[in-house]
């Protein structure tokens, strides 16, 4: 509840639920609860948890580097390519330009972080851009019996003078809608609209923070909708368009796949460590013992301020260089002589670093994080079955993880497809396409290890130098062949 309660004091929701209601006439499929959650675990990543310095408590940013680690584990070795047709050629170009691996990379940190991120493909001229919304700034209005979210809300803001000015893009599909054709017939198909509506808010307010950092809120951000050809740069937005015959939205939503158990009937997923909140803050609690410890315990002289050369006010001169190491005090010992005495207390360091590992392994077993991840890898007093588990464990979050954004990419593609048949931006009407995802298998596997495994079997004769040669550059048996010089020799096996 306090994390809840400090949220709520802190964090100034830019779109109650309420005001898009009212707005737009549309309910936001997302409880109080949920956006809490999301709310909090963006704090968490970007290193500001309602916890830290709450009495001094330090933190070691470990929601980053969980994302992080997860989004390598899963890109690592990620290959992606549309194939097919000169239509494939164009859909990769695109696709290639708005999400080379790096910037996949990004994304899935960020998906991970906050349990959930949306992919909303869009025309720009000859071009077919992709608009990434976190969890945080995407508003779901409607779901259907599998948890897929079919209709939500897009909220674009720029500020102009004295005033934001708000784009809500709705975007709703609807599988069996009955539409008419050109010569009157009706027929049912999956129809996908869009609409777009713009708003000014009320005038922008300047206010001093409790750090003396100057921060602006406009205090009701859809105040008044306004025309969209009224605001610079969504002039030539169409208020409202549909594209028949889909059969999907023509937006993706990303999701981690676990349950969510903040809100049970919610379509939107959590973060990769909502369930290592209470852990984490353990872990920065301990490490600011710790740290404060070794400030605290430093080696030091305590000495008479009488040993000291003064200066023109009277005040010890410490030695240059060495301020830290002596500290003056105004004081004499029992015999009369000046007082000097070296301050050398015994460190914990041990049992503060056994503490802290300890919930560094906890964090590690509620994120499905191989033990080592985080904790010192040196120090892990488990098994080799456990520590094998542990490795299965990660290995089967991120191999699902994996297949949810292979099935999303496929989606992507999709939209991608749709659009450039649409708007003829291929330069053909249409053509086949494929897209050619592999991940890689260097997630439970050693490399070094499986190379020099694999390379022993060429050498005793049980595997084809071609075979080992496509495993290696990851191309296909025919291109290995091509690769090797045609008097190859293997060296006999010593």
């Amino acid at each position: 509840m306090w994390i809840i309660d400090a949220i709520r004091r802190v964090v100034n929701k830019l779109f109650p639920k309420a005001s898009i209601k009212r707005s737009l006439g549309t309910d936001i499929a997302v409880s109080s609860k949920m956006q809490d959650a999301i709310e909090l675990w963006g704090r968490m990543y970007v290193d500001d948890p309602p916890w830290k310095n709450v009495d001094g408590t330090k933190t070691m940013n470990l929601p980053a580097a969980i994302s992080h680690e997860f989004a390598r584990l899963i890109t690592v070795e990620c290959k992606m390519h549309v194939c097919g047709s000169p239509f494939a050629d164009y859909i990769n170009a695109e696709f290639q330009r708005d999400l080379p691996r790096q910037r996949l990379k990004e994304i899935v940190e960020k998906c991970c972080a906050k349990g959930g991120i949306s992919m909303k493909p869009y025309v720009n001229g000859n071009h077919i851009e992709i608009d990434f919304t976190q969890a945080d700034s995407f508003y779901p209005t409607k779901y259907d019996s599998n948890g897929r979210i079919t209709g939500a809300v897009f909220a674009d803001m720029k500020r102009i003078g004295d005033y934001q000015y708000t784009k809500l893009e709705v975007h709703e599909f609807n599988p069996d809608e009955t539409v008419t054709d050109e010569n009157g017939n009706e027929r049912v198909a999956g129809v996908h609209h869009i609409t777009n509506r713009a708003f000014r808010s009320e005038k922008i307010m300047a206010y001093t923070s409790n750090d003396d950092t100057t921060l602006y809120n406009a205090r009701d951000p859809l105040h008044e909708e306004v025309p969209l050809n009224s605001v610079p740069g969504w002039e030539k937005i169409e208020k409202q368009a549909a594209v028949i015959d889909v059969d999907r939205p023509l937006f993706v939503y990303v999701k981690v796949p676990a349950a969510n158990n903040i809100d049970t009937c919610s379509p939107l997923g959590c973060s990769v460590y909502a369930r290592a909140v209470g852990a984490i803050k353990d872990a920065d609690e301990q490490y600011t013992e710790t740290k404060f410890e070794y400030e605290a315990l430093q080696a030091a002289i305590d000495a008479d301020e009488d040993l000291f050369k003064k200066d023109r006010q009277g005040n010890a001169v410490l030695p240059k260089g060495k301020e830290r190491i002596f500290r003056s005090y105004d004081v004499t010992s029992k015999n009369g002589s000046p007082f000097l005495k070296e301050f050398a207390p015994q460190f914990r360091d041990t049992s503060l670093f056994n503490g802290l590992n300890h919930y560094l392994r906890v964090v590690e077993w509620l994120c499905e994080l191989s033990y080592g991840t985080l904790s010192d890898p040196s120090n892990v007093d488990k098994t080799a079955e456990e520590v094998k588990m542990s490795k299965q464990r990660s290995y089967s979050a991120v191999a699902s993880m994996q297949s949810v954004w292979e099935d999303s990419l496929n989606d992507l593609v999709y939209i991608m497809a749709v659009y450039a048949q649409l708007y003829n931006l291929a330069g053909v009407q249409s053509g086949a396409y494929q897209l050619d995802l592999t991940w890689g298998d260097g997630v439970l596997e050693d490399v070094d290890k499986e190379y020099n495994r694999r390379w022993q079997q060429v050498l005793g004769g049980k595997l084809k130098p071609e075979i080992f040669m496509a495993w290696y550059y990851g191309c296909s048996v025919e291109e290995a062949k091509e690769m090797m010089p045609g008097d190859i020799q293997i060296p006999p096996e010593e």
